[in-house]
C-alpha cells in the first residue's frame, strides 16, 4: 500500500451494497492521525476534564477514499494539571486525544501519546535563595529577621503552556465502518 505524503492512510475493506448506493469502508484499528493544538492551554488556568479543541492536520484516506477530513474538529481533555508553587516547584500539565468525527459523522475514539509538559523548575534558586539571603545578612551583621525556609516559600515555579499549533499524534482505537456517499 502506498501513502500519500499529504494523507494518512488505514488499511481498507469495502463492501458494496447494491440494495444501497453507500458504500461502507473500515478504518481499521492503529490507522494514525495528526492532530494540532486549537488553542494555548497553560497549568495557570486548566483544570482536569477540560476539554480541548484540536483540528485533523490531514485527510485520513483508506484506500484512495477520504474517510476523515482535514481540519475536522477534534476532541482532546486534560488528565493531569498541576499548578506552579512555593519553593520552586513547577506546573506540569497532561492532556490526550478522545475523539474525532468521520465524514459520515460518527464520532470515532481515538488515543492520542500524552502531551506532556511541565514548567521550569526553580527549587535550586528557591534553595540558594534560602541559604545565601540569611548568610550574607549574618556576615553583614544584620539580625535574622526572616527564617531560612521563609525565603524559599517566595520562589514560584514557572506555569507551563502548551502553545496553539503543537502537533499531537493519535491512533484509531477500534475498526470503525464508515459510509460514502
Amino acid at each position: 500500500m502506498s501513502q500519500n505524503n499529504f494523507a494518512a492512510t488505514g488499511i481498507v475493506s469495502e463492501n458494496n451494497n447494491s440494495e444501497n448506493s453507500t458504500q461502507k469502508i473500515t478504518l481499521k484499528k492503529g490507522t494514525k492521525i495528526t492532530l494540532q493544538l486549537n488553542n494555548d492551554i497553560s497549568s495557570r488556568d486548566m483544570e482536569e476534564g477540560n476539554v480541548v479543541e484540536m483540528m485533523v492536520m490531514m485527510d485520513v484516506m483508506v484506500n484512495g477514499k477520504k474517510v476523515i477530513a482535514s481540519g475536522t474538529f477534534a476532541e482532546g481533555i486534560v488528565t493531569t494539571v498541576r499548578r506552579s508553587g512555593n519553593f520552586g516547584r513547577s506546573g506540569y500539565i497532561e492532556l490526550e486525544g478522545v475523539n474525532v468525527r468521520s465524514i459520515d459523522g460518527q464520532r470515532i475514539t481515538i488515543k492520542s501519546v500524552k502531551v506532556r509538559k511541565r514548567g521550569r523548575n526553580r527549587k535550586g534558586l528557591a534553595v540558594g535563595a534560602s541559604i545565601l539571603i540569611p548568610t550574607v545578612g549574618i556576615l553583614m551583621g544584620a539580625p535574622i529577621l526572616i527564617p531560612f525556609v521563609a525565603v524559599g516559600l517566595v520562589v514560584r515555579g514557572r506555569d507551563v503552556e502548551i502553545l496553539s499549533g503543537t502537533l499531537v499524534s493519535a491512533k484509531i482505537m477500534e475498526d470503525v465502518k464508515v459510509h460514502l456517499n
